[in-house]
C-alpha cells in the first residue's frame, strides 16, 4: 500500500507493519454534549490484534484480542 494521504481525514500509520483491519462505517464524533456514533476500529500486526472500542458518550476503550471483561 503506498497511500500517501495529505488530509488529516486520511488514516497512514507510522508503523508500515500495522493495518487497520476493520472499521464501523459510521463512526464520528461530535463536539454537541461530546457525544459519539458508537463503533469500533480493529488494528492488527503479526503479534495479535486491538480492538479501539468508542461508546456513543465518546468513551474509549482499547481492548486485546481474547479481551472481554469490559471491553464489550
Amino acid at each position: 500500500n503506498t497511500c500517501h494521504g495529505s488530509s488529516p481525514l486520511v488514516f497512514v500509520p507510522r508503523w508500515p507493519e500495522v493495518e487497520m483491519s476493520d472499521l464501523t462505517p459510521s463512526l464520528a464524533f461530535f463536539g454537541l454534549r461530546n457525544t459519539a456514533w458508537a463503533g469500533h476500529i480493529r488494528f492488527k500486526n503479526s503479534t495479535g490484534e486491538w480492538w479501539l472500542v468508542v461508546s456513543p458518550w465518546g468513551r474509549l476503550r482499547l481492548c486485546q484480542q481474547g479481551e472481554t471483561e469490559g471491553c464489550l
